[in-house]
């Protein structure tokens, strides 16, 4: 055995105590406390079921000793992967375990016929991947600000998102493939190219799939029966609703939607869950990060999106 094995896994670790420790950690510096007590509380059981699941393929970094000391876990969709964890505890990071590990799922990836590959995950705990080949780096931003700041900002426009409605999921799926065509962070969003994938990302956050919601949280924006645009709001963490998707049809941009919806999200949350924070994140060079800092978002840490394509 080589100092640093990769192997296929569909249980925890024996150590799976250490990483818990480790990432929770992690959370109580990104997220608060909140965060952190509940991923202590439920993440054996959360990421036990994961492994678990058909769509899932996971691998652990394992020394010598039979300790693991990273984990991987990839979401199949289709011919598409996406990264739901990459932890690497803090002390064997230096060893480039990151990169074996990303390596190793990618040349077993690309045999059952995935032709891409995203690392995005909600830690952001400085990973770096840029040494790898054929991979694409696509620095983030990650934006944050109480949701009773925003709710009570005047969005000075008449007209009012509605909740989604399932009658309505197909005009919107066409919206975001609009919206997403020329878009800078287009690129990052594999799951959602074809019209069917839309729906399906839509029925699913309505199903629960992408984090707890609820259906004040998934709104769109109409006229003429034809959707403007809509926000998905999401919660991960106790205290946290991330803004999982935020899209304006290119027709209607530049005329305040974005702000509405963002607004009307914040109004929403305030109201079900007082006292939580919205979190997004944005690609360093969209220009939409201009309007976040306007409205009072303020950037908490930088990360990098990593992407490979066959």
């Amino acid at each position: 055995m080589s100092a640093i094995d990769i192997q296929n896994i569909d249980t925890l670790p024996d150590n799976f105590l250490t990483f818990q420790t480790s990432i929770s950690k992690r959370l109580n510096e990104l997220y608060g406390e909140d965060a952190a007590q509940s991923f202590q509380a439920n993440a054996r059981h959360t990421l036990g079921e994961q492994l678990r699941r058909d769509n899932i393929l996971a691998w652990a970094a394992v020394r010598e000793n039979k300790q693991a000391v990273g984990l991987l876990s990839i979401a199949l969709n289709g011919d598409r992967a996406r990264v739901s964890l990459l932890y690497i505890l803090p002390k064997y990071r230096a060893q480039k375990t990151e990169k074996l590990l990303i390596n190793h799922a990618i040349t077993v990836l690309k045999e059952v016929g995935v032709i891409s590959v995203l690392c995005d995950t909600a830690l952001g705990d400085d990973i770096k991947l840029e040494e790898l080949p054929g991979l694409q780096a696509f620095p983030r931003i990650m934006m944050r600000m109480p949701a009773a700041s925003l709710a009570i900002q005047n969005t000075c426009n008449k007209i009012s998102s509605i909740p989604l409605q399932e009658k309505h999921i197909n005009e919107v799926a066409s919206c975001i493939l609009h919206t997403y065509k020329n878009h800078p962070d287009g690129v990052l969003y594999q799951e959602i190219r074809k019209k069917n994938e839309a729906i399906t990302m839509l029925e699913q956050v309505m199903q629960g799939i992408y984090g707890q919601s609820s259906p004040q949280w998934v709104r769109t924006l109409w006229m003429d029966q034809h959707c403007q645009g809509g926000i998905i709001g999401t919660r991960l963490f106790p205290k946290t609703v991330f803004v999982l998707q935020l899209f304006v049809h290119p027709h209607y941009q530049q005329q305040g939607k974005g702000k509405l919806l963002l607004t009307e999200l914040a109004q929403k949350v305030e109201i079900e869950c007082p006292g939580n924070m919205l979190v997004l994140c944005v690609s360093a060079d969209n220009p939409a990060q201009h309007l976040y800092k306007r409205l009072g978002f303020q950037p908490f840490y930088n990360t990098t999106a990593y992407l490979w394509e066959k």
